[in-house]
Order: C-alpha cells, then sequence, then structure tokens
C-alpha cells in the first residue's frame, strides 16, 4: 500500500466544532459591524431628515427647470434599509459558503494531523503524515513527520538491541543495555 498518496477529502465540513466556530466568529464580527453601520444610517437620518435634495423633472423629454420635485431624504430609508438588508443577507449566504471552503483548508489537515496522531499513539509508526498540497499547516504535517520518522527508527533500534540481548553472552549485555539505555534517552529527550 503506498502511504505517500494524498488523499482527496470529499467532505466540506471535517471538523465541525472547528469550522463552524470560525464561521460564527466571523458573522458575529459582520454582525458587529453591520449594527454600527445602521446606528450610524439612522443618526444620520434622524439629523437630515428635514433636507431635501432637489430633483428636475422630466415633461415629454424635455427637462423642465421650473417643475422641481423636492425628495426628502426621509423618504429614501425604507428603499435604502431594504437594499443594505437584503446586501447582507446575500453577503451572509455568500460569506457561509466561503467561509465552508476557507475552513475546509484548516479544518482538514487537523482533523487529519488528530487521526495520525492517534494512530501514532497507537503504535502505527508506518503511516507517513502528509497533507494536500494546498492545505494550510503545511509546516505541522513536516515537523510531525520528522517526529514520526524519529519514532520509528528509534523503535527500530530499541527492537533489534531487544532481540541481541536475549542471544548476547553476559559480555556484550551490559554493552547491549548502555546502548539500550542511550537509545530510550535520546527517545525521551524528544518526549520531554
Amino acid at each position: 500500500m503506498d502511504t505517500t498518496k494524498t488523499v482527496q477529502r470529499r467532505q466540506l465540513v471535517v471538523d465541525p466544532d472547528l469550522q463552524y466556530g470560525l464561521i460564527v466568529k466571523f458573522v458575529i464580527f459582520m454582525t458587529i459591524i453591520l449594527i454600527l453601520s445602521l446606528v450610524l444610517l439612522t443618526f444620520i437620518f434622524s439629523k437630515f431628515t428635514n433636507i431635501a435634495l432637489p430633483v428636475s423633472v422630466e415633461t415629454g423629454g424635455v427637462t423642465s427647470f421650473e417643475a422641481i420635485e423636492l425628495i426628502r431624504l426621509s423618504d429614501m430609508v425604507w428603499p435604502l434599509l431594504f437594499v443594505i438588508l437584503l446586501s447582507v443577507f446575500l453577503a451572509g449566504i455568500t460569506f457561509y459558503f466561503f467561509g465552508i471552503f476557507l475552513t475546509h483548508k484548516m479544518a482538514g489537515p487537523v482533523h487529519r494531523l488528530r487521526k495520525d496522531i492517534a494512530a501514532m499513539a497507537e503504535g502505527n509508526l508506518a503511516r507517513m503524515i502528509t497533507f494536500r498540497e494546498n492545505d494550510y499547516f503545511q509546516f505541522l504535517a513536516e515537523d510531525f513527520e520528522g517526529l514520526r520518522k524519529l519514532w520509528l527508527a528509534s523503535a527500530k533500534e530499541l527492537k533489534a538491541v531487544s532481540r541481541k540481548l536475549d542471544d548476547a553472552p553476559e559480555k556484550e549485555r551490559k554493552e547491549l543495555l548502555n546502548r539500550f539505555d542511550s537509545i530510550l534517552a535520546d527517545l525521551l529527550k524528544t518526549v520531554s
């Protein structure tokens, strides 16, 4: 079995706690900005509701300079509020899907790393730790892969020394036990 092959994840939501947690934080941030914008908009309209904007009226294809209609800013509040709320709704939907895809590149590697660490904890050091090319946290995969290789080499060497201990004469046993202690001390340095 080829352990170096990267696997395409089929699920977009691989770690709901992480992905939805990040999306909720971004949505809360967006909501705070929206509320502050609406408060500012309300303040501006409450201060300037009596202002009227002149709008020229076109009659029969000719613009009449005498016929000027006044539009109050307060008359524009509801259409403007509708446009803002529609924009926020569409932005929210867009942000949700963008958030899923963005967090997928973070949650996927974390999910994979957790599975690989669990396998290592069970003693499976044969499985290489790799991420897909565009995933975030590539440096973590490289660091854990280095650790896995170190542990694997130490485990193999400990196993070889252990086998030799069984058949070794008394004189060589002391030397092998010293080597065993040295390997174990090096391994414990990586854990501490």
